[in-house]
């Protein structure tokens, strides 16, 4: 005795189902006849099957709909549904390449983005938007690349940014907003690449940053301001990373610390200062990471300390001092730990000396 639960139902070369096929035939999606009941679980069911193929999400709701238009030219009208039968995309094919004009849309039902295709390529116009209706940009496409104006939008309607692509490259005049329409960033792009003077700005309105970019060696130069005006940073780059001089300044324009980078990391001598301008330390790194002699000063001049570093920790020979110049204590490190004898006093008046041995 079959079970209509178990039957399967050819069509268009696809199996369906039953229990699937009977939650259609509840909905009437398609034709059905039933024949004859030979027994009470036995049922013959006729399906009178079409050009079109339909799938089904559990639920019952339609998922996607293809409808063959001109067979020769395998032209098929596709939409596809979310599962609450919300529309998801809707377009056309044209020998299996999308071709004129498509839609998105968001499980709510507002409009996605809406643009046309050509060969399976986008061309022509491009609109996206945000799910409250609001537009999110407007782009022009060429063989699939962006290509030609460019626009931004906030979901509040304020500009974002306005640009020009090229073959799916920014070229030219490229600024960007912050939501209450200042300017965030201005500046020239040539073949993608940021070229010649970018001006950075926080949102008051006031300069955060100049960028000067040299496309012929891809260097850079950036300065960074206070909210004040007065300069904070000074660095030199390459390929998007420090590489050469690197000044910061307190707000009161004094400078705080000068060294240089190498790819990216702390490379050579590194001083800083005081904001009195009184020398703080003086050192060597390498690849980030303090190295060979260093000698710290208090802010009165007197050295505080100064002794070797090997890969970041103290090695060697180092000396503390009081503030008034007078030793406080000295011996040798070992991979950062105390080894051997050490000489400790613990007066800051008194210059006598007691010995502690380190393990």
């Amino acid at each position: 005795m079959l079970n209509i639960y178990t039957l399967l139902v050819h069509c268009n070369n696809r199996i369906i189902s039953a229990k699937a096929l009977q939650k259609i035939l509840n909905k009437g999606l398609i034709d059905k006849r039933i024949m004859k009941i030979k027994y009470l679980f036995l049922f013959l069911i006729v399906i009178s099957c079409k050009n079109d193929e339909t799938t089904y999400y559990e639920n019952g709701n339609v998922k996607s709909v293809a409808k063959l238009i001109n067979k020769k030219e395998r032209e098929v009208e596709w939409k596809t549904y979310y599962e609450n039968g919300k529309p998801k995309q809707e377009g056309r094919y044209l020998n299996r390449l999308a071709e004129g004009e498509w839609k998105e849309f968001y499980n709510n039902g507002n409009i996605k983005s809406i643009g046309k295709y050509e060969n399976g390529l986008r061309i022509g116009e491009w609109i996206e938007y945000y799910e409250n209706k609001k537009i999110k940009s407007i782009g022009n496409y060429k063989d699939n690349k962006l290509n030609g104006e460019w626009k931004g939008y906030y979901n509040n309607g304020s500009i974002q940014g306005t640009g020009r692509f090229e073959n799916g490259l920014e070229k030219g005049k490229f600024t960007i907003y912050y939501d209450n329409k200042n300017i965030k960033q201005t500046g020239i792009f040539e073949k993608g690449k940021q070229k010649g003077e970018w001006k950075f700005y926080n949102k008051d309105g006031t300069l955060n940053a100049v960028q000067v970019h040299n496309l012929a060696d891809s260097s850079f130069i950036q300065k960074t301001y206070y909210n004040n005006g007065n300069l904070r940073e000074y660095s030199e780059g390459s390929n998007f990373q420090k590489n050469g001089l690197q000044k910061h300044y307190f707000k009161n324009g004094q400078i705080e610390n000068v060294g240089y980078f190498k790819m990216g990391k702390e490379d050579g001598v590194w001083k800083q200062y005081y904001q009195n301008g009184q020398l703080k330390s003086i050192g060597k790194k390498s690849n980030g990471i303090l190295v060979d002699k260093w000698i710290f000063y208090y802010e009165n001049g007197i050295v505080e300390r100064e002794g070797f570093y090997y890969n970041g920790r103290k090695n060697g020979f180092w000396v503390f001092n009081y503030e008034n110049g007078k030793i406080k204590s000295k011996g040798n490190y070992e991979n950062g730990m105390k080894k051997g004898r050490w000489f400790e006093n613990e007066n800051y008046d008194n210059g006598a000396f007691g010995i502690i041995h380190y393990r």
